[in-house]
Order: C-alpha cells, then structure tokens, then sequence
C-alpha cells in the first residue's frame, strides 16, 4: 500500500529542487506522509513496571540458573539426558514464574482503589 501512494505521488518538486536540502525536505515529507497513511501509530497503554518479586526472589533466581546451567550442558553435550533435565528445568522455572505472577496479580487486585 506504500508503495501505491508513493507511485501516485507527484515528484516533480523534488526533482527539480534548485537546493539538496530542499529537495531531501520535500523527500522525507512525502515518505512520512505516505508511511504514516499506510502504516499509522498505534495508541498502547504503557506497560507497567517490571514487577519486583519476580526479579528480587531467590527461588526464581536459583532456579534460573540451574535451567541456564542445564541448557548449557545439553548444548555442550548434547545427550538425551541432558535434553530431559533441561526440560524439567525450564519447567520447574517456568511454574514458579507463573505462580509469582499470579501472586502478583493478586495482590495488585487487592490492592487496587478503584473497586
């Protein structure tokens, strides 16, 4: 769809501009022009910040290493051992993740003022 809009525009201005710079100007102009008709922003809340207890908790750390320590030995080593221990790994890290972000949530519900 740009590049219709783009076909469809006239480029004569920039062609035929005495100075670079004016040319550059009028160039950039109906680019954005274009590219903000076909492709427009988006409006989006900001996310929230990071949540503390999952960066901050000692069990979810541990277990990230032991997971990161296990891939890498199934990286290096490649045995099917190894596949299966960094599965339960990641899962073990991935519940606890889970179970920190439903706590969460939780507590933000409960905390929350608009009720």
């Amino acid at each position: 769809m740009t590049w219709h809009l783009l076909a469809t525009e006239s480029w004569d201005d920039v062609y035929n501009s005495p100075d670079v710079d004016q040319a550059y100007n009028s160039f950039i102009g109906k680019a954005s022009t274009a590219l903000n008709t076909a492709c427009p922003l988006k409006k989006s809340r900001p996310k929230g910040k990071l949540k503390s207890a999952l960066i901050n908790n000692d069990d979810v750390c541990h277990l990230k290493k032991e997971y990161l320590q296990a891939l890498n030995n199934q990286i290096l080593r490649g045995r099917e051992e190894d596949k299966a221990l960094t599965a339960a790994k990641k899962k073990d890290y991935d519940l606890k993740l889970k179970q920190l972000k439903q706590q969460d949530t939780t507590n933000f519900i409960q905390n929350a003022e608009n009720k």
